[in-house]
């Protein structure tokens, strides 16, 4: 029975690893451009929300506005 397990699982993990769609590197690069694009786009959001949130001094454990 653990052999039938086992080796289930490893049918398994292997149909898997297969199924994952493979990049090449130019793919990759491409996708890293418009991941990057995509953050800066939101920076100042970003930035003021950062500002936002420790502009609270708040005590540990006591925190109401930054919830």
């Amino acid at each position: 029975m653990k052999k039938i397990f086992l080796l289930l699982i490893a049918f398994v993990t292997l149909q898997f690893s297969h199924a994952q769609k493979k990049y090449t590197d130019k793919e990759v690069e491409a996708l890293k451009l418009q991941l990057s694009d995509a953050v800066g786009k939101r920076a100042k959001d970003i930035q003021v929300m950062v500002d936002q949130i420790f502009s609270y001094s708040e005590l540990g454990f006591q925190e109401w506005e930054t919830s």
